[in-house]
């Protein structure tokens, strides 16, 4: 699979039926961001989110799943789903370019 280097390494593919999606999670100044790309690349949405249940652990394991988008991404972790809820969006346009995975 080709990922876009832009793309953070941590980063995941959610494979859906109409459209494949990268999905990346991180802290910055003690909140929650998530960015969405295209498969191709693109930045399609960047934001702050909060988690619906404090339990939920960066440092474990965890995986996207659906339903996830610019608004709304659930993340399953230990069994159970957690819901990240856009509180602020940060959209940037990063350069797309690619390298073999």
């Amino acid at each position: 699979m080709n990922r876009p280097i832009n793309i953070e390494e941590k980063a995941q593919l959610l494979e859906g039926v109409g459209a494949n999606a990268w999905f990346y999670l991180s802290i910055e100044n003690n909140r929650y961001q998530i960015k969405r790309y295209s498969f191709e690349g693109d930045l399609e949405c960047c934001g702050f989110f909060i988690v619906d249940d404090s339990t939920f652990d960066i440092n474990v394991k965890y995986k996207f799943t659906y339903i996830s988008h610019c608004q709304k991404c659930t993340v399953l972790q230990n069994s159970k789903t957690y819901i990240f809820t856009l509180l602020t969006s940060t959209n940037k346009s990063p350069q797309k370019l690619y390298t073999q995975q």
